[in-house]
Order: structure tokens, then sequence, then C-alpha cells
């Protein structure tokens, strides 16, 4: 039964898999693990089916010892409030931002090198992607590189900036890909807005997509503040940032199944970002994890 419903899921559409989903959830057939952060691997057998509605497919169906679903709420709050703000921030983001790397020359040596190692490779993915001024750099150095973020309106923006770049939504904490898609992953502030299991979900969450050997270029604001703006660039929002002690995030790229390559950690360039110190990482998948 297993092998035929993962058959059947592979070669279905995308809303060919939706129905499947649900009809999954509906026979309550299969077990897994309650996690916590924005997506979860549900036990259905324990949900009622008229929670169901609550659901939405998010991600990829992964065959294992039993069906596991790969869901997100779609009801979720912060994830609600989180959309919201960045889509109402997205115009007058890339308006401040969209060219902000021609003031950062170290964040332009991190990139080229990520650049030069990833080019021909395979699939790069820009996590949290904003209007794409990341995603766009890779792309003129020669990597196969598309763009992921949770906000529509930043989605839609970017694709209309670099239009030979493909852009998605989508959440780095249910990540829409299959298990080892990835050649290699930049994310610079994706976990800006976490807490700590929301931190260890998305490190596993990248851990799962990426392949063996797999690359990883993550940047983070460096220390303990959390900041909460009502206010940005204009716009009103409803946005907490966090800071993170740089070894708490080596903590759980190790425990997800990362080695640690390099690290670099800097000063901010005063007056073209907010005065924080900026840490970055270079983490690749070990061979032996997932």
């Amino acid at each position: 039964m297993i092998a035929q419903a993962a058959a059947e899921f592979r070669t279905a559409s995308r809303d060919e898999r939706e129905g499947l989903v649900e009809g999954v959830l509906l026979r309550r057939c299969t077990r897994g693990e309650r996690r916590e952060g924005g997506g979860a691997e549900h036990e259905t057998s324990k949900l009622p089916a008229p929670e169901k509605s609550r659901f939405r497919v998010h991600g990829i169906l992964r065959f294992e010892r039993s069906i596991l679903v790969r869901v997100a709420p779609t009801n979720d709050p912060k994830t609600g409030r989180l959309r919201d703000s960045y889509d109402r921030l997205a115009r007058p983001y890339a308006d401040n931002l969209f060219d902000e790397l021609s003031h950062k020359p170290l964040d332009r040596a991190l990139l080229d090198a990520f650049a030069e190692e990833m080019r021909g490779q395979g699939p790069v993915v820009d996590v949290g992607c904003g209007p794409g001024q990341v995603a766009r750099y890779l792309h003129e150095r020669g990597v196969s590189v598309s763009g992921l973020d949770l906000s529509p309106g930043m989605v839609a923006l970017a694709a209309r900036l670099t239009p030979e770049v493909s852009f998605r939504e989508g959440s780095i904490l249910a990540l829409p890909d299959p298990d080892g898609a990835w050649a290699g992953c930049v994310a610079f502030y994706a976990i800006v807005h976490f807490d700590t299991a929301e931190l260890r979900q998305a490190m596993r969450e990248l851990a799962r997509v990426l392949r063996p050997a797999g690359l990883l270029l993550l940047a983070f604001h460096e220390g303990v503040e959390r900041i909460h703006r009502d206010e940005l660039l204009g716009v009103a929002v409803d946005l907490d940032f966090v800071f993170w002690e740089t070894a708490s995030v080596e903590r759980e790229l190790l425990e997800a199944g990362f080695v640690i390559e390099a690290k670099l950690d800097r000063a901010p360039y005063q007056g073209h970002e907010h005065p924080s110190r900026r840490t970055y990482l270079f983490a690749r998948r070990h061979p032996g994890s997932w």
C-alpha cells in the first residue's frame, strides 16, 4: 500500500498531491512525530477529520517506514504576521536594500567564494530571498540559483526585478522540496524571527533538502537582543528581530548534521545597515547524516 501511494505521489501534479494528502489524513493511516515550529509532521491517527481544514500542504511527502505528511497551519498567527508585514514592506525594502551588496565588500567576498564552489554543481536556493538581491548576485556569477520567501509580495517583486531567476513562496520551516534536492543554500538573515524550537526545525529542514556534502552559507545578527518593530522604512509592521549567539547557532547546525567549515564575524557597515555585528557560517551537510 505504501509503495503504491509513493509511486502515485511522485507522478502526481500539485493538485493531485494535495488530494492524496487529504485522503491520507482522512483515512488516518499514517504515523509521525509532531514537531514545534511552522512546519510539522503530525500523527494523523490522532488528528480528527474536521481538523484537516486547518492545514495545507507545504512541502513534499516523504515515504519511509510510514507515510509522513509535512503540513503547515494556514492560520498560524506568527506566520500570518510575518507574511503580512513583509508583503507591505516589499517595495520600500527593495528601494532601500536591493543594491546593498555594493556597500558590503566582505559579503561580496563570501558570496564569491560560495559561487566559486557552487558553479556547475546543481540547484542552489536563496532562502528568505526578499526582493532577490543575493539570488541575483549569485546568478550573475554563474550559479544555478532560485529564490524562496514566505512573502508572496516579496516573491512577486523579486520576479519582476530579476526575471531570469525563478522565485517562489515557501517557508524554511517546511521546505517544499524532497530530500537531497539542493546542491547548496544561502540564507542571509532567514532565522532572524525565530525562537529556539524554530531555529532547530529550520536547521533540520536545511539538512534534509541538501544533498550529502551540500554547502550552506548562513548569516545572522550576533548577540542576545530581541527588538520589536511596529514601523520599518515608513511602513506599519509587527516584527520581532532575534539576535543569536554564534555558539547557539553552531550547536543547532551540528545537531542537524552539519560540519562547520568557516566562520566570519564583522562589525556593521555604518550608514548602510542596522548597527549590529554580523556572523557568517559556511556549513556542509555531513555525508552520513539523514
